[in-house]
């Protein structure tokens, strides 16, 4: 009886840090996306993991390049508008890309900022990240973002959302 209490309070601490955001305080922040191109001809956005790469079988939490939400969302405005108006320039690729890695990353920040609930942030920014990848499969930092995303679904026992 007292190994089933134990265990069950083990796993409601474990979900409850999960639910919380699942954030150690330490997450490394840049206010500024990185306009380097990386290999692929797109912005190199943490294009490595982390020293580590894993810890306990869940993917290290990428670096998120966060700026203003509602810049974030005029910048992602504009370039999807381009990016649809051109969908073979990849000028346009490249800034709708690049913008969308940001829009998803700031919606994690402010999130956690703001004290939005994980249940709004994560999904709303996993669906971001997807969207980079529709455009840019081997684009690093959304692959990145979504899995470790999903790696926090999976650790609660749930299935990550449609599209996102």
């Amino acid at each position: 009886m007292l190994r089933a209490q134990i265990l069950l309070v083990l796993i409601a601490s474990v979900f409850a840090l999960a639910i919380a955001g699942c954030n150690s305080g330490d997450r490394e922040v840049n206010s500024q996306p990185s306009a380097s191109p990386g290999a692929t001809g797109m912005p190199n956005q943490s294009a490595a993991p982390q020293a580590g790469g894993m810890s306990g079988g869940m993917p290290q939490e990428p670096t998120l390049n966060a700026i203003p939400l509602k810049q974030a969302q005029a910048d992602y405005d504009k370039a999807k508008k381009a990016f649809d108006k051109a969908p073979t320039d990849n000028k346009a690729k490249v800034a709708y890309v690049e913008a969308t890695n940001t829009l998803a990353d700031s919606t994690m920040q402010s999130g956690e900022e703001s004290g939005q609930p994980p249940n709004v942030m994560y999904p709303a920014a996993l669906k971001l990240y997807h969207e980079v990848v529709k455009v840019d499969p081997n684009n690093s930092h959304a692959n990145q973002w979504i899995a470790f995303m999903t790696a926090i679904y999976k650790s609660m026992g749930k299935t990550p959302p449609e599209g996102g």
